[in-house]
């Protein structure tokens, strides 16, 4: 690496670690971060975190490609607490995407980079989903209704009385009917 810093230098460029602090770096000082990428389950979650430790390495983050709807929700809170636990940041991405539609288009060739994307209202509603399920499967989050639900539910005539978590008029389906009483 010598020869890297000989030939910065002769460009008027200084090395880098060459006795200041790197300008962007993470608020605890470090200067990157490590991702593994394709946990898809806490099975390997598990492995992932023991091989870290065996070799002293930093995981700061996993991430599960495939969608929180393809685990169950005992697996949900079994990844989200073993991140906890071991400090790691679980990423779940959400799904179905494109490529599980019944369309040819994600198939094509011009349409194999749009296979990841979520296309279309009925895509979206399913990844809104989703995230909610994978949401719900977190220990650590308190089971409660999305604020721009509840927002919904009191501009649809609902009403939270005086220290209670429940809304009046709100049934389980979203509907409003005053005098009902429903979770928020």
């Amino acid at each position: 690496m010598q020869w890297v810093a000989a030939l910065l230098s002769e460009l008027g460029i200084e090395a880098p670690g060459a006795g200041r602090p790197e300008p962007k770096a993470f608020p605890d000082g470090a200067a990157f971060r490590i991702e593994i990428p394709s946990v898809e389950g806490p099975r390997v979650l598990e492995a992932v975190l023991k091989a870290a430790e065996a070799e002293g390495v930093t995981v700061n983050r996993v991430s599960q490609g495939s969608g929180a709807g393809l685990l169950r929700a005992s697996e949900l809170r079994d990844m989200a607490q073993a991140g906890h636990d071991a400090g790691v940041e679980v990423c779940l991405f959400t799904g179905p995407r494109e490529r599980y539609g019944t369309g040819a288009h994600p198939r094509s060739a011009e349409g194999a980079a749009h296979a990841d994307q979520v296309r279309g209202t009925r895509q979206l509603g399913y990844a809104l989903e989703d995230v909610l399920r994978g949401r719900a499967g977190h220990p650590l989050v308190p089971r409660r209704r999305p604020r721009a639900a509840r927002r919904a539910a009191q501009g649809a005539g609902a009403r939270r009385p005086a220290g209670s978590d429940r809304l009046e008029g709100v049934r389980g389906d979203g509907t409003v009917q005053p005098g009902d009483t429903a979770a928020a």
